[in-house]
């Protein structure tokens, strides 16, 4: 037993929800895992890479962060197929060898884009909407319907671009480029449009 040495008069319980765990709008986004583990899932049926994600990219968003998981080995062999898939596109979409990757810690501060949605997610009688990664974004699948955008058959006027133009467009009306420098010695840069970073195309 520890003692708090806490005044629980002074202090505002408002606060206790962390404000860095906002919800980061559906579309495609910057990101960086900034901690994560590998621990056994709950019915201890496989294992699991369990992580937190940052928005890096100028924004509302950006500093936002919530939490993601990949399935690395489970008894069913589906499951542990799109899993070790999940793994491979996500070293894919950060620039890195997957071939090389002996260790979670590879993916840590290494920037990349992703295809982020918001669905609910109900939890001890709790429905709350929370973020989920759809897709690693890489160079091969950079062009798949991004979440948020509108379909192709809505009637709506869609943006022109030149027809080899691959860059991924984002759903937010302004989002300047930005360069942050990451603990690992990295550069998580975004920026909206065609000025763009790929992480997957390091020099």
């Amino acid at each position: 037993m520890a003692q708090l040495n806490v005044n629980m008069a002074e202090v505002d319980e408002g606060k206790a929800e962390h404000s860095g765990f906002a919800l980061v709008g559906r579309g495609r986004r910057m990101l960086q895992i900034v901690e994560g583990d590998v621990k056994q899932n709950s019915k201890r049926t496989g294992d699991v890479f369990n992580f937190k994600v940052e928005c890096v990219e100028d924004g509302e968003f950006n500093g936002a962060k919530f939490f993601s998981s990949i399935n690395v080995s489970h008894e069913k062999p589906n499951v542990r197929a799109q899993g070790q898939a999940q793994l491979k596109a996500l070293a894919l979409a950060q620039g890195q060898d997957p071939l090389a990757i002996t260790d979670t810690d590879q993916y840590l501060w290494q920037p990349f884009l992703a295809d982020i949605d918001i669905v609910a997610n109900t939890y001890q009688g709790v429905t709350k909407d929370q973020n989920t990664i759809v897709r690693f974004v890489f160079e091969g699948n950079q062009n798949l319907p991004i979440p948020g955008t509108a379909p192709a058959n809505d009637n709506k006027a869609q943006p022109t671009a030149g027809a080899n133009d691959n860059t991924p467009q984002t759903t937010t009306a302004s989002n300047p480029s930005t360069a942050r420098t990451t603990p690992n010695g990295g550069a998580a840069a975004s920026s909206a449009g065609g000025g763009r970073s790929m992480p997957w195309k390091k020099n």
